[in-house]
């Protein structure tokens, strides 16, 4: 375990009664967040990234923890340095996802997190709270 990363997390979120809703097909918070819980060595112990990141870097993440550089085609980011560091190196300009009739993007500006919802077709008033 001393070159091991152990990673904690989930493909999508599930909204369990937020809202009224059950599943992961609508855009607000609860669907759209997963946790990432990463340890091992070289990761800052009790640190915390409040920044939107992806979890499709994830690959990109663990080559890097690896010293392997990723393949041309693909698009994965690092976030070693935000693991290690605990400090907002560059990452990503913006994070953002989707499913069937929607697309979220999230930025932060100025240390806010900011979220863009854009329903084609059918998608539901947001809640207040979205």
């Amino acid at each position: 375990l001393t070159n091991t990363l152990i990673v904690v997390t989930s493909d999508h979120g599930e909204m369990l009664g937020d809202h009224d809703l059950t599943g992961k097909t609508k855009p607000w918070q609860g669907s759209v967040s997963v946790p990432l819980i990463v340890v091992g060595p070289g990761v800052l112990k009790g640190g915390v990234v409040d920044r939107p990141v992806g979890t499709l870097d994830l690959a990109g993440t663990f080559l890097d923890f690896a010293g392997v550089s990723r393949a041309d085609h693909m698009t994965t980011v690092s976030m070693k340095s935000l693991l290690t560091t605990g400090k907002a190196l560059p990452y990503r300009e913006f994070v953002s996802s989707g499913l069937d009739n929607f697309r979220v993007v999230i930025k932060e500006i100025g240390g806010v997190s900011y979220k863009y919802v854009c329903c084609h077709g059918r998608c539901p008033s947001p809640p207040s709270t979205a």
